[in-house]
């Protein structure tokens, strides 16, 4: 990327459907269908029709009690897994036509706040409102059981993400903190870092598809930029390189890398969308710095709780507490 670039935001499709505030979208891995979910305690997906628009294929319910807050597919994107507020995870089988809830476990105290498979399909991570993070692996047929429960935030944890590549596990906290989770030679998981800076709640954190850089965003409306350290012994496994503020005046609630990594899309309470681009993103010699690049005001009527970047196309999609998802076209002026 370079200085003067900069990137138009264009809507090109609002998808309706939800009757209640939906908290999460995620696409596939190979991006023909987006997953959404919502406090009316259904999961939609959403595939191409014959018009080449987004149209829902599925509506998944019955399963979940109370609100559906997160999801994840499986690498493979044959299985969907969903958490939600009734303290449940579910497994659905993608079939034909449809999705079948082929499995329900229980065991978080309460509101399940995250679910995260790592890139092999060979372990799920959960968290929630009792402030823990779940180590799951998976038993005969579609059931998982917990192998670990990681007690250390003091507060709610938000999000559980795995550092790319690895089976380390980061999570983000109500406790204002950031945490690495690693299993030790004694099978035993322990926390090898905390990362500290935000000055409250940290609502979400995402890294590079390498690895190589982590954002995290939060109540205190900034965005870290946090870099690996490849020499990592003990201390600051992740070093903050940048804080970018004063782009949101509202809790900054999600972000999203694109699929190189070169542009960072957040969004949170004052419904709008800014992106960021990259300077110098892969240079050894230079810490990299970034730019506003892109800016959409009042892009849905009340907050919006999540983006994500499409993992092959110029697209990010958005969901909000106005009940609708909308798809967004990125384009270079």
């Amino acid at each position: 990327m370079v200085d003067n670039t900069k990137v138009t935001i264009t809507n090109a499709q609002v998808l309706s459907g939800h009757n209640d505030r939906v908290w999460s979208v995620v696409w596939s891995p190979q991006g023909d269908l987006l997953a959404s979910c919502s406090s009316d305690k259904t999961i939609k997906i959403w595939g191409k029709g014959s018009d080449g628009y987004l149209e829902c294929k599925a509506t998944l319910e019955g399963a979940h009690k109370k609100t559906i807050r997160a999801m994840c597919w499986t690498p493979d994107g044959s299985r969907l897994l969903s958490v939600g507020f009734d303290s449940q995870m579910c497994v659905w089988v993608k079939g034909e036509d449809t999705f079948d809830c082929v499995a329900t476990m229980e065991g978080h105290e309460n509101e399940i706040k995250c679910v995260v498979m790592d890139s092999k399909g060979e372990f799920l991570a959960t968290c929630g409102r009792d402030k823990a993070v779940w180590v799951w692996e998976k038993d005969e047929g579609e059931e998982w059981g917990c192998s670990a429960i990681l007690n250390g935030h003091s507060q709610d944890v938000k999000k559980v993400t795995w550092v790319p590549g690895t089976l380390t596990i980061a999570s983000a906290s109500y406790d204002n903190t950031i945490k690495f989770w690693q299993q030790g030679e004694d099978d035993e998981w322990n926390c090898i870092d905390t990362l500290t800076g935000h000055q409250s709640t940290v609502w979400d954190i995402r890294f590079t598809d390498d690895g190589r850089f982590l954002a995290s965003c939060s109540d205190d409306q900034t965005i870290r930029i946090w870099s690996r350290n490849d020499e990592f012994e003990g201390k600051d496994f992740y070093q903050l390189i940048c804080t970018l503020e004063g782009h949101h005046d509202r809790p900054i609630y999600s972000v999203s890398w694109s699929p190189d990594g070169n542009l960072l899309a957040t969004t949170g309470g004052d419904d709008q969308i800014n992106l960021f681009g990259t300077v110098n993103p892969h240079s050894e010699d230079s810490t990299p710095s970034f730019i506003l690049m892109g800016k959409k005001d009042d892009a849905h009527t009340n907050d919006i709780n999540c983006i994500a970047f499409h993992p092959s196309l110029n697209i990010v999609v958005t969901c909000s507490d106005d009940n609708s998802i909308k798809i967004w076209l990125l384009a270079a002026e």
